[in-house]
């Protein structure tokens, strides 16, 4: 997997909100049973990049499986084949 660095755009306000969402999120995350590890401003931009990243993706695996779904009752016989052959199914 390719590693990726943002270049740091942010301004000395973002910089700020951003050290006050952070400390906000190790506050809640201290209080957790049992209580977490803070994150750094880098580690939490990384952890909301990611979340971000796989919601992303299973919206749209979810598109996909809705048109497969759709189109299925419409599909010939050989591209019902063709489909099963793709899965490796008999």
């Amino acid at each position: 997997m390719p590693a990726y660095s943002i270049p740091a755009t942010t301004n000395a306000k973002q910089e700020l909100a951003l050290t006050a969402v952070v400390a906000a999120d190790n506050a809640r995350r201290a209080a957790e049973d049992p209580p977490k590890n803070p994150r750094t401003n880098v580690e939490y931009l990384e952890f909301v990049v990611n979340q971000a990243l796989r919601s992303y993706r299973q919206e749209y695996e979810d598109q996909q499986s809705q048109l497969v779904k759709q189109a299925l009752p419409n599909a010939t016989d050989n591209q019902i084949n063709q489909i099963k052959a793709i899965l490796g199914l008999p």
